[in-house]
């Protein structure tokens, strides 16, 4: 039997020049940042009348596998890009989380002839809010953490902006 992965786009966030760049080596004396910016890497653009251009917009994945007897996703992606926004801003981060109809994980999958409910087995490589934006719609599939990534989604440290403490609360009506 063969097995392929496919790639499912849920949407993009900008990436700033920090998380771009991990450790913040622009803090050392000896590396000069210009020579460490990624491919394609831009700032944020302002216009005049106080609208902007997003920086570098980084794409959000998830893989589905194609070929076993169990139907297995890797990640559940982008969720509600209104409530990324609003989040990242009370942390104190301007965040750009943008997605299309296209980028819609329940369109994704139905371009594979896949709902949510036929996915078996969901894979989450870490807890980061762009990795189990979608969590909810898998209600059929077993879901595969590492262990020690639980007490991260339940108490992150402050300076998590990627683990939401909001979402440890989070009932099933949304509040």
């Amino acid at each position: 039997m063969s097995v392929r992965v496919h790639n499912i786009l849920t949407g993009e966030l900008e990436s700033s020049y920090a998380t771009s760049i991990f450790g913040a080596p622009e803090r050392h004396p000896l590396v000069k940042k210009e020579g460490l910016l990624p491919f394609g890497y831009k700032e944020r653009q302002f216009n005049s009348d106080g609208t902007f251009e997003p920086g570098l917009m980084v794409p959000v994945p998830v893989w589905f596998i194609d070929g076993e007897e169990s139907k297995i996703l890797i990640d559940t992606g982008l969720g509600d890009c209104e409530e990324i926004v609003r989040l990242q801003y009370r942390y104190g981060i301007e965040y750009v989380a943008r997605k299309s109809k296209e980028q819609d994980i329940v369109s994704g999958l139905a371009g594979k002839g896949l709902k949510p409910e036929d996915i078996d087995i969901v894979v989450l490589t870490h807890l980061h809010f762009d990795h189990i934006g979608n969590t909810e719609l898998f209600r059929n599939a077993r879901f595969i953490v590492q262990a020690c990534e639980i007490p991260m989604l339940v108490s992150p440290p402050r300076f998590a902006t990627f683990y939401y403490r909001e979402w440890s609360h989070k009932n099933h009506s949304g509040q």
